[in-house]
């Protein structure tokens, strides 16, 4: 899935415009290659044999790393938890940003 305005939002922060939406075509791209020479479509990015990892690191790199922190009801940082999802079961809210503190998306 590809969000156009967190990619334009991730992209202006690092000055960058229009280079993660960039990113996200050549991922699509490189992964269709590694899939196509295979023979052997790819599974889920989340599962074992993904060309995922390999197609990530083949794409156009991405305008700046982006940060994950998982947030309680009360504003409170948690770590991430050790379940199917990655989040602890008291998790309310999830905040991704860029270094500079810019935050490109809020779920919910």
């Amino acid at each position: 899935m590809v969000n156009p305005a967190v990619l334009s939002a991730l992209s202006t922060a690092y000055g960058k415009p229009g280079g993660d939406m960039l990113h996200e075509v050549t991922e699509a791209y490189q992964g269709a290659l590694i899939s196509q020479a295979s023979g052997i479509s790819s599974p889920r990015s989340s599962q074992a044999g993904s060309v995922y990892p390999q197609a990530h690191a083949t794409a156009t790199p991405q305008s700046g790393p982006v940060n994950q922190t998982i947030l309680d009801t009360q504003g409170n940082v948690l770590q991430p938890a050790n379940t199917p999802s990655g989040f602890p079961s008291n998790a309310a809210r999830v905040n991704y940003t860029t270094t500079n503190g810019t935050i490109i998306l809020t779920i919910p």
